[in-house]
């Protein structure tokens, strides 16, 4: 019996990611005359290693090709402060705007996104875990608090907040939700403390503090929404393959996640 309920968790598990990040259908985008397309392309991570390539791991070679198509059809990749100093009348959008994202705080965002950015002057915004610097110190597996520090000093690299440490699935807790069995006061000190720990090592390490929440494996609810509002986020990012229509309210962005030998051409036509 045991095993059985572990197959069907693994079967509604594998279900959700699928349907939050499946890219096989792209829905048509329909805009008014002052709307702006935001395409917003999710990575994960780059590896040169081919048998790690799949749906979360793509070859440093498509990364740098996906930056030389991107710049070849125009468009100019932006990042979570942009959109906000744009929706604030602080400065204006590029022309076609689109973002590059990538989720975790994995180390190639350091060893291969990092430097194709400097080499073609392009940003991208990374999404930490934040417990992760200090549990895998050494290891090379996640960003080091040092190397995050190089790489938003040079003015390419945002980092943003992924949680502190709600970066798991299991049968008890999916992401950053609250578990059927928890109290509400439980629930809203356990989110309340991890946003606030998270924010905090950010500026204790010397780095800009986070304005925008990434969920999680891209699980969310309005109560979780609500409590991320309340904890001064601005914005946040989600998995739902979709393009964004940018108005005045800058939750729950949609984003592609960009896997192993997917063209994202189809991606940008949709924004032209």
């Amino acid at each position: 019996m045991k095993n059985i309920w572990k197959l069907v968790f693994s079967l509604a598990f594998t279900l959700c990611l699928i349907i939050c990040f499946d890219t096989s259908e792209i829905s048509p985008v329909i805009n008014t005359e002052n709307d702006v397309n935001l395409p917003i392309l999710m990575y994960h991570k780059i590896s040169e290693n081919s048998k790690s390539w799949g749906k979360y791991c793509i070859s440093p070679a498509e990364f740098e090709n996906d930056i030389k198509l991107i710049l070849k059809r125009g468009f100019t990749p932006i990042t979570i402060s942009d959109l906000e100093n744009h929706k604030n009348g602080k400065s204006p959008l590029p022309e076609k705007p689109i973002m590059l994202t990538f989720d975790d705080g994995n180390h190639s965002d350091y060893t291969f996104a990092y430097p194709l950015a400097l080499k073609y002057k392009i940003k991208f915004v990374s999404s930490t875990v934040g417990a992760y610097p200090e549990e895998y110190k050494g290891g090379h597996v996640y960003l080091s608090w040092e190397e995050m520090r190089e790489m938003e000093k040079s003015g390419l690299v945002e980092f943003q907040n992924h949680s502190y440490n709600l970066h798991n699935f299991s049968s008890h807790r999916k992401g950053a939700l609250k578990s059927s069995t928890e109290e509400d006061d439980a629930y809203i000190a356990l989110i309340s403390n991890d946003l606030s720990v998270s924010q905090k090592l950010f500026a204790e390490n010397g780095l800009r503090v986070p304005t925008c929440f990434t969920y999680p494996f891209g699980m969310r609810d309005d109560t979780l929404l609500k409590l991320i509002k309340e904890a001064g986020f601005t914005s946040t990012l989600g998995t739902y393959a979709r393009m964004n229509v940018i108005g005045e309210d800058l939750f729950d962005l949609k984003r592609f996640n960009r896997e192993h030998n997917y063209d994202i051409g189809k991606i940008l036509d949709l924004a032209e």
